[in-house]
This record gives structure tokens, sequence and C-alpha cells, in this order.
């Protein structure tokens, strides 16, 4: 299957069924192979979790249901612990300037 890189395309949980199907590879099997829990994986393929967070979205992106990430996009967890040991007042938040903003009064 061709992917255009200008679009994220996803496969729906019917269409990894499928495909699992297609190689003859049961879903607990390709659990096993990719270390995830298989009832994590049979609840991504039936629909019951979205794969919002956690295991289950690591699962939903092998699987294709979820696009993956580009690589060029900070996750929120290094851009926090990037801050972790910064004054609260020295945090660049979203490009403000650090320090007293000049349209506050003290």
């Amino acid at each position: 299957m061709y992917m255009d890189s200008t679009k994220l395309s996803t496969r729906t949980c019917a269409e990894a069924k499928a495909w699992l199907e297609a190689f003859g590879m049961p879903a607990s099997e390709w659990a096993e192979l990719n270390g995830f829990p298989k009832e994590i994986v049979y609840s991504v393929l039936s629909g019951r979790s979205r794969g919002l967070r956690g295991q289950a979205y690591e699962v939903a992106v092998e699987l294709g249901i979820r696009a993956r990430p580009p690589s060029n996009v900070a996750s929120p967890r290094r851009i926090a612990n990037s801050n972790e040991n910064r004054p609260i007042d020295k945090i660049d938040f979203a490009g403000a300037p650090a320090g007293k903003d000049s349209n506050m009064s003290p």
C-alpha cells in the first residue's frame, strides 16, 4: 500500500483485523510478538478502546489504527521535562518572554 507523505492514512479496526487475518496471524500471536497484553490488543481491535493513551495507544499506532506522530514534533513529556528544574519565572510558556510582562503592573 502506497502512503502519501502529505496525508496520514490509518486503518479502521475492521481493516486491522482483516490485515492480521490476511497473514493468518491471530491477534494473540501478534500481541505476543510485539510485547503487548492480548487483552489490550483485543480491546483496540474490537473498538472497545479507542487507543487514546498508554499501551492501547501504542497498540493502535502499531496496528495502523492511529497515525504515528511526526518525528519533528516535540512530545508534551519532553517539553515538560525540559522545564522541570527551571524556576517558574524562567520557563518560556509558548514563546512568551521570560520574566515580568511589560503590560502587567507589579
